[in-house]
């Protein structure tokens, strides 16, 4: 019985290892693969947005815990004639949702700033 038992404790052991080697795994990827998908969404969004008329900026903004759902709405700064827009960031998310929300916020911007300085870089439909 003594053996069984400990054959049993030691298959629990191996599993909650592979569980927690898993665990890692899948934090490294969000960690590495979370802003470039960011970036990518946020350059469709920044087309999108431009294709539907609107031209902003957008300026990551710490929303604490305490401070709500916090949205997205206008600084009442403009930078060369376009307005910049908050873009809302949890600060109890942690890092690889910072990184994220970074990468969206730039990619954004990028985007904006070509349309901004050439409209003729990407024709309407």
């Amino acid at each position: 019985m003594f053996i069984v038992s400990l054959c049993l404790n030691a298959i629990l052991l191996l599993a909650l290892a592979a569980g927690y080697g898993n665990l890692r795994f899948q934090r490294v990827l969000w960690e590495t693969e979370g802003p470039h998908w960011a970036s990518y969404a946020g350059t469709m969004q920044c087309i999108a947005d431009h294709d539907g008329g609107v031209t902003r900026f957008y300026r990551m903004v710490t929303v604490s815990a305490t401070d709500g759902k916090g949205e997205s709405k206008f600084t009442g700064e403009r930078e060369n004639g376009v307005e910049v827009w908050s873009w809302p960031w949890h600060s109890t998310l942690g890092e690889p949702s910072r990184a994220s929300t970074q990468a969206f916020v730039d990619a954004y911007n990028r985007r904006m700033k070509n349309f901004v300085a050439d409209a003729t870089t990407r024709p309407a439909d």
